[in-house]
């Protein structure tokens, strides 16, 4: 159902499936060897163009809805999701498009790992014959062509990019009294992307192993203004209870307002909203992915502290794989279990329903079906 293009790292299309060629007009053998921009016409936004390739030249995913165009020049839009191919050692191989119809739930953002797709897939190339099954330890050379000798494999591990780390560096520390206690504040900067990141810490966490820790994201209409559409606030005042009760524990404080798209956009994304579109929908209307959130940072402030592994206070199962795949040891999870209001359910089901989110009152959810 979906049409999916493989891309190698100069976005040169090296595979695509028959619905791709369905839903595009074109065949197999004029877009093998070509550039992915083949889709793309004289009233495709530049812009979003530039987001798609500042994303894939960080190695990391994204989705757009995007205006392409088929074979025989009409216009349609595309809602695109592109993501890394990983290997077992969280290295980036090549890209995959996937075109996913308007109907379909489009939270496609985690890394794509073909060896643990335990699924029957069609081959992605020349023809349509189905596949086995492919197992942990097998890529098929007919999907992936990544059946390759050990040291071919080795030779490409070397040259292929891990998802990007950003460095940091520690600014100061303080002992902070609050309602809920006192907590260290440690303050660090992103030096990759300018940006001011806050350390919440209750008690020693340095060179622990299991640290409780919660990557949390700035929410200012909850934080600040007590809005009620989302949980944002509920889910920041239960982590610094949480640490607290457990004597022990972090959260990292990342200003990436309205899932990273900023807070106007996200202010904007509202206003789409109150005419009936859930915040999945939104996000795309707007011509952003669902969630442009990234935690390169993440890694290097657990290394300043040398902590050495670390049960993540989430719901969000793309944290944990994005954490995953920047080599952060992530042991285990702890919800964070809110209770929902007349505002914020909709919002819940959407996270649940649509991005794969867990524990986030299953009451709610079923009154929403």
């Amino acid at each position: 159902r979906h049409g999916v293009v493989l891309a190698d790292s100069n976005q040169i299309i090296t595979h695509c499936n028959s619905t791709f060629v369905e839903l595009t007009g074109y065949t197999i053998d004029d877009v093998i060897g070509k550039n992915c921009r083949i889709l793309q016409g004289e009233k495709t936004d530049k812009k979003t163009v530039d987001f798609m390739r500042a994303h894939l030249k960080r190695g990391e995913g994204c989705q757009v809805m995007i205006l392409n165009y088929r074979k025989n020049g009409a216009p349609f839009w595309n809602c695109l999701s592109i993501q890394p191919l990983l290997d077992r050692e969280g290295r980036i191989t090549r890209f995959v498009g996937i075109q996913i119809p308007r109907t379909e739930s489009v939270s496609r953002f985690g890394p794509v790992l073909p060896w643990k797709q335990n699924l029957v897939k069609k081959e992605i190339g020349r023809g349509d014959k189905d596949l086995h099954e492919l197992g942990e330890d097998t890529w098929d050379a007919n999907v992936f062509e990544l059946k390759i000798d050990k040291e071919k494999m080795v030779k490409k591990r070397k040259k292929a990019a891990m998802l990007p780390r950003h460095d940091v560096s520690f600014v100061a520390e303080t002992l902070l009294p609050t309602e809920k206690g006192h907590f260290r504040v440690r303050a660090y900067k992103d030096n990759v992307t300018k940006q001011e990141i806050m350390c919440i810490i209750f008690g020693k966490v340095e060179g622990g192993v299991n640290v409780h820790v919660r990557c949390h994201d700035q929410c200012f209409t909850s934080e600040v203004l007590g809005s009620m559409k989302c949980d944002c606030k509920q889910q920041l005042d239960f982590s610094m209870r949480h640490i607290r009760e457990q004597k022990s524990g972090m959260i990292i404080y990342l200003p990436q307002e309205g899932r990273g798209m900023g807070l106007a956009h996200k202010i904007k994304a509202y206003s789409v909203q109150e005419h009936g579109y859930d915040t999945v929908d939104a996000n795309l209307i707007l011509g952003f992915p669902d969630d442009s959130r990234t935690y390169g940072c993440v890694p290097s402030i657990l290394q300043e502290l040398n902590i050495k592994s670390i049960k993540l206070m989430t719901n969000n199962p793309r944290k944990i794989s994005h954490l995953n795949a920047l080599g952060v040891s992530v042991e285990g999870r702890v919800p964070v279990i809110i209770q929902s209001n007349f505002h914020s359910r909709l919002y819940l089901h959407t996270k649940h329903s649509r991005q794969g989110h867990m524990d986030i009152g299953s009451d709610d959810i079923t009154e929403l079906k």
